[in-house]
């Protein structure tokens, strides 16, 4: 299972020659680990467990998919997995959602923060951005344009973007104050009237609300309470979910959709188009 940005993650081996059998002493035992941004960077010295098994601890530092990989000289041997790295984000606490949903297990604590996780995702893809977060140099499409309307939004003020510039070097960027920003429809104009030009250009900009109103944070609840009521049986007296379970689960939250008396929730705050 995914494991928070900035949390400890172990990866454990054991190291078996051609035969099967584990080795208790090999030689050029080391762990590589692959980031998100396909950077590799070793692993450390691995620990022994004892009968051939091995581990590391790993603080993780990135969000994304990472890749570790053991491999040994004598004897040859070679030991893949993955880790994905998640930035944990919800629009209400983890006590309010057990207390709304009456789940009062803590040992599934992980599988409710999933959860949570995944339903904001659902939720922000009708709304807009509710959490607030930054992006950086995004690429937007074009080469003139009198507004160019952001990836993200709506955006949390007036002065939330911070540049604009141009994806070719020394072209036009602009800045804060020669930007006029339109928060809620995440749109902006030159402040000169002037049309942005020798696009495509990159945006540094924070998107997000300042205030989550009532009623999205009772549509996620009550998406909740509905998939948690279908899923109640996931997992029942397992506190380590096995991969199949673990799966499983994600597979039903990508096909989970909201249903619809949470949607009408939401319906006054969808994020408008644009042309």
């Amino acid at each position: 299972m995914a494991v928070e940005l900035g949390a400890p993650y172990r990866f454990a081996w054991t190291v078996r020659d051609a035969s099967g059998a584990p080795v208790v002493t090999p030689t050029g035992n080391a762990v590589t680990i692959t980031l998100p941004d396909q950077t590799s960077i070793p692993g450390g010295t691995p620990v022994s467990d004892g009968g051939g098994s091995f581990h590391i601890d790993y603080p993780t530092v990135q969000e994304g998919l990472h890749k570790f990989t053991a491999v040994t000289t004598t004897p040859v041997f070679s030991y893949s997995d993955y880790l994905p790295v998640n930035v944990y984000r919800s629009l209400i606490g983890l006590d309010e959602a057990k207390l709304y949903v009456g789940e009062t297990d803590a040992t599934r604590d992980s599988v409710m923060r999933l959860t949570l996780s995944a339903l904001t995702e659902k939720v922000e893809a009708i709304v807009g951005s509710c959490i607030q977060r930054t992006y950086t140099n995004e690429r937007q499409p074009g080469y003139e344009a009198h507004v160019i309307k952001l990836k993200h939004g709506p955006l949390p003020s007036d002065t939330a973007v911070a540049s604009i510039s141009s994806m070719y070097a020394g072209g036009p960027a602009w800045t804060t104050a020669q930007l006029i920003v339109f928060p809620d429809s995440a749109t902006i104009q030159t402040a000169d009237q002037l049309d942005f030009w020798y696009g495509p250009w990159k945006a540094t900009y924070t998107a997000g609300r300042v205030v989550i109103p009532s009623a999205i944070q009772l549509a996620l609840k009550e998406a909740l309470f509905d998939f948690w009521a279908n899923q109640r049986p996931y997992g029942t007296g397992d506190l380590e979910p096995g991969l199949t379970a673990t799966s499983e689960w994600e597979e039903r939250l990508a096909q989970y959709d909201i249903p619809p008396h949470a949607k009408s929730l939401l319906e006054p705050f969808e994020q408008p188009g644009f042309a």
